[in-house]
């Protein structure tokens, strides 16, 4: 899927839940949306990921939380990493290796910006930062995610590396 105007991506995202409700083996087991740097792609994406997450063998709140992990990979790729440049893409890949209840989901975030360091994003939790506005989203997605990677590759960005295991349906 690829979009340029965020209502496109809203379609295709109403598309998959059309699906997914009417005949949950008809979600697939991986797919890829490019889209342009827009905030207002952030809640559709996040709902398929859910769906997805439902479909595959994680817990209505395993799902939600996991899908909690992604939204905010996806802002940060918007807000830090594009600068909210909507001419900048974010990648977004979802990828099951679930097989009868066991196995692993992962959601990839790419994003076309400059890096980051991950080593010097704040601590929410310690007193001097509790209210602060940055560093929630890193903590977040390290609380609902089983493993979170960050990966900078030569030709620029931030791939963000979401797995979450399923071990039962």
């Amino acid at each position: 899927m690829s979009t340029d105007e965020p209502i496109g991506l809203d379609r295709e995202a109403t598309s998959v839940r059309r699906k997914a409700s009417a005949d949950e083996s008809r979600m697939p087991q991986s797919f890829k949306i490019d889209a342009a740097s827009h905030m207002n792609v952030v809640d559709s994406i996040q709902h398929a990921a859910e769906l997805l997450g439902i479909q595959e063998g994680l817990g209505p709140d395993a799902s939600h939380f996991f899908s909690l992990a992604l939204r905010e990979a996806i802002v940060n790729a918007i807000r830090h990493g594009n600068r909210g440049d909507p001419r900048r893409r974010v990648h977004v890949s979802f990828l099951s290796s679930v097989v009868r209840g066991k196995g692993k989901l992962v959601f990839t975030v790419g994003d076309e910006g400059t890096g980051f360091d991950p080593a010097g994003v704040p601590d929410p939790r310690e007193p001097e930062n509790l209210d602060r506005g940055g560093g929630r989203g890193v903590f977040y997605m390290q609380q609902f995610a089983d493993r979170v990677d960050f990966n900078f590759p030569d030709a620029g960005g931030t791939v963000v590396r979401l797995e979450k295991n399923v071990t039962s349906r």
